[in-house]
């Protein structure tokens, strides 16, 4: 894989990615990695050279929403490139490993590829759990600090 694009990739995700988890819906719910990267629908090019170039993830469109949604910034549709699959986590923590992180964003990356990892070994709940509360943390002490600039 081409170095500057993976360094520009990690660039790219330090602005519009997010590593994070999903909880599934069994008995025994376990954090599941996940991640997305959410784009404006007119940059929808950029999103689907991405997929391309690395063969994982699936791309959704996101339509206007619907009036009285108030968690969506802005009403223009988007596009969303999801890496879900635990083989295609597996493969970009792979890849971005020896890209380069210049912000808060490499702490997000390095939990999430000890989730991924501990995911894959079939870690258990318990494990899982306190990657995922540690992924939660950071997410939520730089969204903090974000609101206060």
């Amino acid at each position: 894989m081409n170095r500057d694009f993976l360094n520009w990739l990690a660039g790219f995700i330090e602005g519009e990615g997010c590593f994070s988890y999903h909880r599934s819906t069994a008995k025994t719910p376990r954090p599941k990695p996940v991640f997305v990267l959410t784009l404006r629908g007119d940059d929808e090019d950029v999103v689907r050279e991405i997929q391309r170039e690395l063969c994982i993830g699936s791309i959704y469109t996101m339509n206007k929403r619907p009036e009285g949604n108030k968690w969506k910034r802005n009403d223009k549709p988007g596009i969303q490139w999801q890496v879900y699959r635990t083989d295609d986590c597996e493969r970009l923590a792979t890849l971005l490993s020896g890209a380069t992180f210049h912000s808060k964003k490499a702490r997000d990356f390095r939990i999430w590829c000890q989730l991924v990892e501990a995911f894959i070994s079939r870690a258990d709940t318990e494990t899982l759990e306190v990657i995922a509360n540690e992924l939660s943390a950071v997410k939520k002490y730089t969204e903090s600090e974000d609101n206060r600039e």
